[in-house]
């Protein structure tokens, strides 16, 4: 049977949602966790995401280590209108013995939009314990609680570690005494959990791993009493109705972990210029002042990222900059708590506008920290950018009229292709004075189409010269107001623009060739004064997120009525 082309092509096009990968082809070797005792068996899996495996992928691993594949499952998921397809490929590693070992990569067979090829993931280091002792890999249930590190710095951040493992079918469980007296959770970054199962020689075992950030606010030798795990272990699930395991029987159990101590010890006197900042950071930025035009807007994003706290941090003011305003834009700050460790983060977007053409130099920014790795104090320094600002090239409002330009084309006169009367043959036979005028009319006809055709091409060139002459004259800033275009943003960069023209129309100079300086030095204070405020606002609405009052507009046209009449 012949498919239809219609129905083709739209079977083609639903293949190729279901079979051509919706993203990039991406492979990943993923451990629930970095530990295990020897002896234990610890699930891991391959992730294949925006490729199509062929085969079971290959797993490298050192010695001490040996793997199994169990099986493998696939998710589908639609994001943004199309097919995204995981497959996971599930294996277990167990130890056979102790100390750190690697666990990977993995090889993976793939076809994508070019030939079969292999793509290797990642390497993940696991750290083998000894095999448990008897007690505690027995243990039905039990518990472990410290603290990251045993010494801190005041106002460093530590991690709380909790784990819990059972080999019981819990129905509830919670951390009872948890430290809290001279140590603050931080505002920003959620503890961090993990929950998956080990298997040794009695079974499964269930693993709760939860990583709490607290900041060590007091120094000293402080010590806290033993947490302890309050869980209802189930003891009668009921029978295989999940409505009667609802109602499953279950016992309180209370399983403490050791005290806890942590040594916190002072910071030295801090210099006058301490940010406040305990950790290890990093400053960096993006910017870039290539192609600078005055009035252009320069997007300048600064990066502080560390291990410890930003909460309320704010960078240092930039001192007056000639020839730029900098306009804070946004502040967005971050922090998580992963694989162990604490990492937080601060992006700040400003916006830089030149206001004169000329090499411009940022200023230095300094920012001084206490290192916990070095346990001093430490200056973090961004060396300010160099731009190049040429002249604006919207120094000059440039508006357009979508009208007629006015242009005729005429089609020059054709020759007279009469043909002449017969001399022979039947013929009309009219008396000389009937048929002389209408003679006389058809030869001069030619001639009066010349010249009505000459004058109208005469009169459409005339017409289009004025039209030119028009185009090319500067629009008058009262004019330039008539022509604001509707759209918002373009509205506020042509409002700006006709100050501009306003300004040098006031001070009698071509626009494009403005010393902005002299013409406000020029103008009487208080008109100065108003147009600087203004524009300054009209800045800070196009490139700092500010709202534009209701009369920005009216006052815009107060404005340049008054420059007008100077």
């Amino acid at each position: 049977m012949v498919t239809p082309r219609p129905l083709q092509a739209v079977l083609a096009l639903l293949w190729s949602l279901l079979a051509t990968p919706a993203w990039a082809q991406d492979v990943a070797l993923r451990v629930e966790t970095d530990q295990l005792a020897v002896g234990q068996r610890l699930p891991f899996a391959v992730v294949v995401s925006g490729a199509e495996p062929r085969g079971t992928p290959r797993v490298i691993a050192q010695d001490g280590l040996e793997t199994s594949f169990v099986g493998q499952s696939q998710t589908m998921t639609l994001i943004n209108g199309r097919m995204e397809r995981y497959v996971k490929f599930q294996y277990e590693v167990w130890a056979t013995d102790p100390g750190p070992r690697l666990l990977g990569p993995a090889y993976v067979q793939v076809d994508g939009a070019g030939p079969q090829r292999t793509i290797t993931t990642n390497t993940v280091e696991l750290l083998v314990r000894p095999p448990e002792q008897a007690d505690a890999s027995t243990a039905r249930l039990s518990v472990q609680a410290e603290f990251s590190t045993a010494q801190a710095w005041q106002g460093q951040v530590v991690l709380f570690h909790q784990v819990l493992r059972s080999r019981e079918s819990l129905a509830q469980a919670r951390w009872l005494g948890t430290p809290t007296d001279g140590l603050m959770a931080p505002r920003d970054g959620t503890p961090e959990t993990r929950e998956y199962v080990l298997q040794d020689a009695q079974g499964q075992v269930l693993v709760n791993e939860q990583w709490v950030p607290l900041v060590a606010t007091e120094a000293g030798s402080r010590r806290w009493p033993a947490p302890a795990l309050e869980a209802h272990v189930v003891v009668d699930d009921g029978g295989p109705s999940r409505l009667l395991r609802f109602f499953s029987r279950t016992r309180r159990e209370v399983v403490a972990a050791q005290p806890l101590a942590l040594d916190v010890r002072p910071l030295p006197p801090p210099p006058t210029d301490f940010s406040g900042l305990v950790g290890t950071f990093r400053l960096s930025q993006r910017i870039d002042p290539r192609n600078a035009h005055v009035g252009d807007s320069i997007p300048w994003t600064i990066f502080l990222d560390g291990t410890g706290t930003l909460e309320g941090y704010a960078l240092p003011e930039v001192q007056e900059v000639d020839g730029l305003r900098i306009y804070d834009k946004a502040l967005r700050p971050r922090a998580s708590t992963r694989k162990g460790e604490y990492k937080a983060g601060l992006t700040f977007e400003r916006t830089l506008v030149p206001t004169r053409e000329g090499r411009i130099q940022l200023p230095t920014l300094r920012v001084v920290v206490f290192d916990t790795d070095s346990g001093s104090y430490e200056t973090l320094e961004l060396v300010g950018a160099v731009i190049d600002v040429a002249r604006g090239e919207g120094d000059e409002l440039q508006l357009q009229s979508f009208g007629p330009d006015g242009s005729v084309d005429v089609a020059p006169p054709e020759e007279d292709d009469i043909r002449p009367l017969r001399g022979s043959g039947p013929g009309l036979r009219l008396p000389w004075l009937a048929w002389f005028p209408l003679a006389l009319a058809l030869a001069g006809a030619p001639g009066l189409a010349w010249l009505g055709g000459g004058a109208l091409a005469a009169w459409a060139a005339s017409r289009a010269r004025r039209r030119q002459v028009e185009a090319a004259r500067p629009l008058t800033p009262t004019e330039q107001l008539a022509r604001l275009p509707d759209a918002a943003p373009a509205r506020l960069d042509a409002l700006d623009a006709v100050l501009r023209s306003a300004l040098a129309h006031a001070v009698d100079q071509p626009p494009g060739q403005l010393d902005r300086q002299a013409a406000l030095e020029a103008l009487p204070p208080a008109t100065a004064a108003a147009l600087d405020a203004l524009s300054q606002l009209l800045d800070r609405v196009r490139f700092a997120g500010a709202a534009a009052p209701p009369d920005l507009e009216a006052r815009v046209r107060a404005l340049v009525h008054e420059l007008e009449g100077t």
